[in-house]
């Protein structure tokens, strides 16, 4: 849907009842009586003793009845509570509706243009539609399972996974972000169709309505009603049945239930391949689960000064030894703390169309004081996001790390190795050195800081701009602006 100014907009209520555009054509000498679309509204029109009878049926399945006064100019009428205008054309059907203002008269600015194709003739005028050919199949995103964490995601996501090529090529309607969906083939053209599908009790009963406009295969996705605690909650795999119904000019057509295995919302699926055998890569979700609104990371920075390494906080207000000392600062809390290399990484179950890796949020690593590699750069990533250094998670095939930026425009950057962190025990070091706890914290730091960014620059860099599979940096600043939210 999208707005439109007419070309007659400061045309008078009581003349354009009468009189639109004087532009005339062969369509106001054949009858009206038809269905006329774009896929996804529809208009019926039949012409019943001097006026023409309208119903419009939206998107959403909702329906508005309307009359019509035809003129050699067009017609006009009222939609509901809003006027509707079709004026002649020789091309297409052009249907503008508009709001009113509160003394009646029709808001130019805020009309809502669809350009309308004739789709068939109406059901009393013709042999009753065919649906023996007429197939359809519960279809979704990627793989055979359900992962919550992709909904949380992108759930306000400012791009669609969909191409625009796909749209054209399958006759794409809906979220264009959409998990759960309804494949549908030779339906004839002007047929109203309605899907709903509901997965009780992580998603409720949702529905989409298009009319058919185009031969081929169509594919629906309705924007789902996710409850969204729910699906943060399922902190591990579990069955959940999703039912399926699809009902064609209001009348069910056919319903399908099944049992989708729904993994822990710990589980990040960073790449999937869908059902027509398209890859996507979703290596973006690794940023949903970094979490600078985590409610204990103020305190837990608030610990960390007292090591006395820095007096506050200060992000790049400082020199690039300060964004140095900052971070050192994190690394030498986490290692007093005795946070451990974990390797945990096994997923709830298997799917082949998918590649996923369990990470844990950050309360639950501060609880454990444990991490695996994206763990690690998770936790570092929140805390250094949080007091505003620019942070990436770089990703090569089968680990992470963390690379951060000295200066705030982002010119000179560094990659950490968080799983070094735990080759250091300072609680159980050996005293009979001289060195402090903070020399060996620092020495093991910079150890870290050097063969992080040693990758970085000869590996990981190259096998980016090369595109190379599995390497990949996702920057946390832009992922924010893309509106990818942490989970939780």
């Amino acid at each position: 849907m999208k707005q439109s100014t007419p070309p007659f907009k400061n045309v008078l209520i009581l003349f354009f009842l009468f009189l639109f555009l004087s532009i005339s054509s062969s369509m106001n000498a054949q009858t009206l009586n038809g269905i006329y679309g774009d896929g996804s509204v529809s208009l019926h029109l039949e012409e019943v003793e001097g006026q023409v009878n309208g119903l419009f049926v939206d998107s959403d399945g909702s329906f508005y009845e309307a009359v019509f006064v035809s003129d050699e100019s067009g017609l006009i009428g009222l939609l509901g509570d809003y006027y509707a205008v079709i004026p002649w054309d020789n091309e297409a059907m052009i249907l503008y509706i508009m709001p009113k203002d509160v003394n009646e008269d029709p808001i130019w600015d805020e009309a809502m243009e669809f350009e309308l194709q004739f789709l068939s003739a109406l059901e009393n005028q013709e042999a009753p539609a065919d649906y023996s050919q007429a197939t359809w199949a519960p279809i979704k995103r990627f793989g055979s399972d359900f992962y919550p964490s992709y909904v949380l995601a992108t759930s306000t996501w400012s791009q669609n996974l969909t191409s625009e090529s796909e749209e054209n090529a399958y006759n794409y309607y809906g979220d264009g972000n959409g998990y759960f969906g309804i494949q549908i083939t030779k339906f004839p053209i002007g047929t109203i169709v309605r899907v709903e599908i509901e997965g009780e009790p992580l998603a409720r009963k949702s529905s989409y309505t298009i009319t058919v406009a185009k031969e081929g295969i169509t594919e629906i996705f309705p924007q789902m009603e996710y409850d969204y605690d729910a699906l943060k909650n399922v902190n591990q795999a579990k069955p959940v049945n999703f039912k399926y119904s699809i009902y064609v000019n209001d009348q069910l057509f056919g319903e399908h239930m099944e049992v989708l295995w729904t993994r822990s919302v710990n589980d990040a699926v960073y790449w999937g391949e869908d059902h027509h055998g398209n890859s996507y890569a979703l290596d973006f979700i690794f940023a949903a689960y970094v979490n600078e609104n985590e409610p204990q990371l103020d305190a837990v920075l608030g610990e960390m000064l007292d090591h006395k390494i820095i007096n506050s906080w200060n992000g790049y207000q400082g020199s690039e030894e300060d964004v140095m000392k900052q971070v050192f600062t994190m690394w030498y809390h986490f290692q007093k703390k005795g946070f451990r290399y974990s390797s945990i990484t096994t997923q709830s179950g298997s799917d082949q169309k998918t590649q996923g890796q369990v990470v844990r949020f950050v309360k639950d690593a501060l609880n454990s004081s444990q991490a695996n590699c994206i763990d690690g750069t998770v936790l570092f990533a929140s805390f250094l996001y949080k007091i505003g250094i620019d942070v990436s998670i770089v990703l090569v095939p089968g680990h992470a790390y963390l690379s951060f930026s000295f200066t705030e425009d982002g010119t000179k950057r560094a990659a950490l190795e968080t799983t070094m962190m735990g080759n250091l025990d300072i609680e159980n070091a050996s005293t009979t050195d001289q060195l402090s706890d903070k020399d060996k914290s620092w020495n093991s730091f910079l150890g870290a800081l050097r063969y992080g960014t040693d990758e970085y620059m000869q590996k990981a860099i190259p096998g980016i701009q090369n595109n190379e599979p599995y390497y990949m940096e996702i920057n946390i600043k832009e992922a924010r602006q893309r509106k990818v939210r942490p989970i939780k």
